[in-house]
């Protein structure tokens, strides 16, 4: 849920807030000041409740310019989203505003803009996994490059499956948590005071937080709340997604310092990865925040740095094909064997994950023209 402060000036505006709040049944309202607090009783509600967004009567200009300043010397980063029902023109203290006619989709729409401008810059230790096509391996390489990175960097790492519907990372590594994650998180936005030991499984260093594939109604802030949490809890955090993403777990391609596209060096996945990459810019995910992962790759293949030109994004690793390697990690519901090429691709990556310098494929060392030859040979074939 959306944990609200409400300061109105009048009751019918209290009201109407109040009625927008149960319609959208994502906002719980905290506290309502009607009218205007007092100093001391605004700093007490500021400095002792967990709130995601303040809704502010700007009907009266003055008196809320000196609340939002109150706002803003005690939480710079808190959301303000603002109201005006008097028929003024509301104050320009804000540019979220409600708008009318009223509405509970426009309610949400206006805090998640809000919410969304407060944070300044993604979480610069959440990093996002999703496949350009259903088994590229985005899972695989997220599994074992966040084992590396608190096996060899010593860092400490959760990694959630949040392939909801078709996610096997449990049954791929033989684990279980007491509460799987379409569990967790409904409850995330109070996840401080949960018993965390059952809400995630460990293997190799790494809490996992797995799904159950069960049925969930799963909105956006529940993935804000969660990541926001684990952020702070965690030195890396790597979200593992699925290729078609809804409304919800977009939130973490948002949240996410870094997105990566995992794609074999085939023509389809490829021709998929360009589509995931419009998808995120779609969504407002800058493309300098978007790196491709070529997984599967044989010598004979594309060049990685003929997949950058093509795709026009770095590729920022690249796995090569071992499949005895995999079957093996899967035959055993383990990880891949750190002493194999595939293993230390993965070591590599890790580093970046955990913070070094990426070992990106520079796209001017690439061949253009070997790119447009292999684009248009497979089209042909």
């Amino acid at each position: 849920m959306i944990h609200a402060l409400v300061v109105a000036n009048d009751g019918e505006s209290a009201e109407l807030i109040s009625k927008l709040a149960r319609l959208s049944e994502q906002v719980v309202i905290e506290r309502l000041f009607c009218p205007e607090p007092r100093h001391p009783e605004l700093s007490h509600v500021l400095n002792t409740l967990p709130l995601d967004v303040v809704l502010l009567d700007l009907s009266h200009p003055g008196e809320a310019s000196l609340l939002l300043d109150q706002i803003r010397e005690k939480n710079p980063a808190l959301p303000v989203a603002g109201f005006c029902f008097s028929g003024d023109e509301p104050a320009p203290l804000t540019p979220f505003l409600l708008p009318m006619p009223l509405s509970p989709r426009g309610f949400i729409d206006t805090i998640r803009g809000a919410i969304h401008a407060s944070r300044k810059a993604p979480y610069p230790n959440v990093f996002a996994i999703l496949p350009a096509k259903a088994g590229a391996g985005a899972s695989t390489i997220a599994v074992n490059a966040a084992a590396q990175v608190a096996a060899s960097c010593g860092k400490k790492v959760a990694v959630a499956d949040a392939d909801l519907r078709s996610g096997i990372m449990a049954e791929s590594l033989g684990l279980r948590a007491q509460e799987p994650i379409e569990e967790t998180l409904p409850l995330a936005d109070a996840a401080h005071s949960l018993i965390w030991p059952r809400h995630v499984a460990q293997k190799s260093g790494v809490d996992f937080l797995l799904t159950s594939r069960g049925k969930a109604q799963i909105q956006w802030h529940d993935y804000h709340h969660l990541i926001k949490f684990l952020s702070r809890r965690y030195d890396s955090v790597v979200i593992d997604l699925p290729e078609a993403l809804d409304d919800a777990n977009l939130e973490s391609v948002r949240a996410a310092s870094c997105v990566y596209i995992a794609t074999t060096p085939e023509f389809l996945s490829l021709t998929l990865a360009r589509q995931r990459i419009v998808e995120m810019e779609t969504a407002n995910v800058d493309r300098s925040r978007i790196r491709i992962l070529v997984n599967r790759w044989h010598a004979r293949d594309l060049k990685p740095a003929d997949v950058a030109t093509l795709l026009g994004c770095p590729v920022e690793a690249v796995f090569p094909n071992d499949y005895p390697a995999v079957h093996a990690a899967i035959e055993a519901r383990s990880l891949v064997d750190a002493r194999t090429r595939l293993g230390a691709a993965y070591r590599s990556f890790a580093v970046q994950l955990a913070g070094g310098e990426p070992a990106r494929v520079d796209a001017a060392k690439g061949s253009l023209l070997g790119a447009l030859r292999w684009s248009m040979g497979s089209s042909a074939a």
